[in-house]
């Protein structure tokens, strides 16, 4: 397999080009994972992903998706996205779970729920994967009213370099040992400066009786490689001008 700067000098034919892009990319190795700062997980992550550099796709939040049973393919056409899962319940509109545990120790995560369409999980173990058309840079979960005060009924986040959660195990995470009762949101995110992840997987024990909302799941597309040589090559003519 070609590495990025390969396939950029190979389509764009300057060594120059290849020199630049290898100076712009980060020097970072390995999946990340944002799961341990509850109040400041999701706006970690997009620090981490927007530096590598990568723009933000946020359209997957179900808000556009009919009050129905999950549509495997509905953000096939617009987003490149395809999405498999057990153990959940149809999306519906809801400001979240008019009741639950207070059970220390409690977390605020990152605010209360506000009224949206969501994907709940049922209260039984659930999993949910999300695969890509093409690579991507990271891609992260928000979810509202998680009971995981014992921690026992933990949440994992595991990558893949192939679709469905298939080929290689990029990296796996675990959720923290809090309560984010009532309806509070908690981010779960993983990151590869590689570029390398096809597809995630969601997945949890629902004990208790008691599920999830899944809110939003956005994620950072790794850049077509025209668009990479494109960038490349104004880095090249900027670099040049300055030498002038």
């Amino acid at each position: 397999m070609l590495s990025r700067f390969s396939e950029v000098r190979a389509m764009v034919g300057l060594p120059a080009v290849a020199c630049v892009v290898s100076i712009a990319l980060p020097a970072q190795a390995g999946v990340v994972g944002f799961v341990n700062n509850p109040t400041t997980n999701s706006a970690d992550w997009a620090a981490f992903v927007s530096s590598l550099p990568a723009s933000i796709e946020t359209g997957l939040d179900f808000e556009a998706h009919p009050q129905a049973a999950l549509i495997p393919t509905f953000y096939q056409s617009s987003l490149g996205v395809t999405l498999s899962a057990t153990g959940v319940q149809p999306v519906v509109t809801t400001s979240g779970a008019p009741s639950g545990s207070l059970n220390p120790p409690l977390s605020p995560g990152e605010g209360p729920m506000p009224t949206n369409r969501v994907l709940p999980t049922a209260s039984a173990p659930f999993s949910l994967i999300v695969s890509f058309s093409s690579f991507v840079y990271g891609v992260g979960f928000m979810t509202a009213d998680f009971f995981n005060p014992f921690g026992d009924n933990d949440m994992v986040l595991e990558a893949f370099d192939g679709p469905n959660a298939t080929g290689n195990s990029l990296g796996s995470f675990s959720a923290v040992d809090f309560n984010f009762q009532l309806n509070n949101r908690y981010f779960m995110g993983v990151a590869d400066p590689s570029g390398l992840i096809r597809s995630v997987k969601l997945s949890g024990l629902g004990l208790y009786g008691d599920g999830v909302y899944i809110t939003e799941i956005p994620f950072a597309p790794v850049p077509a490689p025209g668009a990479i040589a494109l960038s490349a090559s104004a880095a090249l003519f900027v670099f040049r001008r300055r030498q002038r």
